[in-house]
């Protein structure tokens, strides 16, 4: 079955390794039938998010209009969501960070149901998974409960 597959990278390096591999498992992935829309979030303007919550009561994801509701869209419909980051100073970069902040306002989590399914359902990086996945966790703990998982294109 063909997958609706959201890649948001957060490598400002255009040249660089993340870019490689995001490259790499776009091929790969259109190769087997799957639609994939790229966000490039080190190359957009993604304000942090204000806890405002005022998610979507403008019709709009984020009430504060940036590149952010170019790319929520997409998210609502997508099957399965591709982070593709370097590792900072074992953290990710500011660029994407600004993007997965804003995926969890409030409001952006009750209507963004579908999001817990999905979000981070896989991430290229060097980091090993269960580093990943304890990372996500601490991160997560007082938010509602998210399956980490990785993604098959098979």
């Amino acid at each position: 079955m063909n997958k609706k597959i959201v890649v948001i990278t957060g490598s400002p390096r255009k040249n660089g390794n993340s870019f490689a591999m995001t490259e790499a498992f776009i091929a790969a992935a259109e190769a087997r039938g799957h639609t994939v829309t790229r966000f490039d979030a080190a190359m957009k303007i993604v304000g942090g998010c204000h806890a405002c919550e005022t998610c979507f009561s403008t019709g709009r994801a984020c009430t504060f209009d940036d590149d952010f509701n170019t790319i929520a869209p997409a998210i609502l419909e997508a099957d399965a969501v591709v982070f593709s980051t370097p590792v900072y100073w074992y953290s990710i970069p500011a660029q994407i960070k600004a993007v997965i902040d804003k995926l969890l306002s409030v409001d952006g989590i009750s209507s963004l149901s579908k999001l817990f399914d999905i979000i981070p359902s896989y991430v290229i990086t060097n980091m090993p998974s269960d580093k990943i996945a304890a990372f996500a966790r601490a991160q997560l703990e007082d938010m509602r409960p998210w399956a980490i998982e990785s993604l098959s294109l098979e």
